[in-house]
């Protein structure tokens, strides 16, 4: 498989997630800190309903730049998920080793971590 073909296959699972997210964290902030088991006053629902424009932005990046034969393209979005998908898991487990955050963390950790392995299976075919 080339980096093309999985960068096709990537793309929308990460537009996907990120719009997930992004109605998540905008219309649901406190069901999703509930379960990452942190409290929620209104600082942090500020504060996640920011994130959540973000999250529709990078979605929508990957949506349009998804079926770009653009090699550069390609590794600049590539390199740069895969740089915040791999400091969230970082920050999330150490969140959780210090109970910060409850076991609900680890979902978005596993979540992290395998888009994160993902985009860089893109850029070491490239």
């Amino acid at each position: 498989m080339t980096a093309e073909g999985i960068f096709q296959f990537v793309a929308p699972v990460t537009a996907g997630i990120c719009l997930i997210l992004a109605i998540g964290w905008m219309w649901a902030p406190k069901l999703i800190l509930n379960i990452f088991g942190i409290a929620y006053p209104d600082s942090a629902i500020i504060v996640a309903r920011r994130g959540a424009a973000l999250f529709l932005g990078i979605g929508a990046t990957f949506a349009i730049a998804g079926k770009s034969h653009d090699e550069t393209l390609r590794h600049a979005l590539c390199a740069g998920m895969a740089v915040s998908c791999t400091l969230l898991a970082i920050l999330g487990f150490l969140e959780r080793s210090r109970r910060a955050a409850g076991a609900g963390i680890w979902l978005a950790i596993m979540v992290e971590a395998a888009l994160a392995t993902a985009l860089v299976l893109v850029l070491s075919l490239n």
